[in-house]
């Protein structure tokens, strides 16, 4: 293979680990997985749907109607200057979702996640009224973390998910090293948060 031809390889590589590993796709599993995980079947069912529609689905196909219609510049809001509405307009939809779990009276465990989820939504948010962390580095690393917390050490080799998707946001050219390496430590003070949550749980 030439080196161009091994340059395309790494790309095609690389935007497939990043749409993979999207944060609504990654953030997504988490959800689902804690909802059934503490509520079983069928009672989980209604708590994972809801963070679909409002934490996770919801705020990603209006990321895809907006991309589409052109008045952003594509899902993953590379444009910066195109963020603040884009994190806004998530907030509240998070904010509604996880309001209306309560109602429902979901399970502490994912009343976690979510409390901690919003955490890192604005820290990630607030930051990038200034500065391009990747939201990518941030989602995978809380969400490996969390894994581990929830599932055990059985999980500590999916932690090579993160630098696999630091390098790709890199590899594309929509981040710096200091910038995917800033997204992990936000994505690790979010666990953080998230072990904090839980441990008052048990107090």
């Amino acid at each position: 293979m030439t080196p161009t031809g091994s340059a395309a390889a790494a790309r095609r590589l690389a935007r497939a680990v990043t749409e993979v590993c999207a944060p609504a796709v990654l953030l997504s599993l988490l959800l689902v997985g804690v909802a059934l995980g503490e509520g079983g079947w069928p009672a989980g069912v209604l708590p994972a749907v809801v963070c679909l529609v409002f934490v996770t689905g919801g705020p990603f196909a209006a990321l895809e109607v907006l991309s589409r219609s052109g008045r952003i510049s594509d899902h993953h809001v590379g444009n910066r200057a195109q963020r603040r509405p884009v994190f806004a307009g998530a907030l509240v939809s998070v904010l509604a979702g996880t309001g209306l779990l309560a109602l429902l009276g979901a399970g502490p465990q994912l009343a976690a996640v979510l409390w901690a989820t919003l955490f890192g939504l604005v820290l990630v948010g607030a930051v990038n009224l200034g500065w391009k962390l990747s939201a990518h580095a941030a989602v995978a690393t809380f969400v490996v973390l969390a894994v581990v917390r929830f599932a055990g050490d059985g999980w500590l080799p999916l932690l090579l998910l993160v630098p696999l998707v630091c390098w790709s946001r890199v590899e594309l050219g929509d981040h710096t090293t200091a910038q995917v390496v800033a997204g992990a430590a936000a994505g690790a003070l979010t666990a953080g948060v998230l072990v904090l949550l839980l441990g008052a749980q048990r107090v």
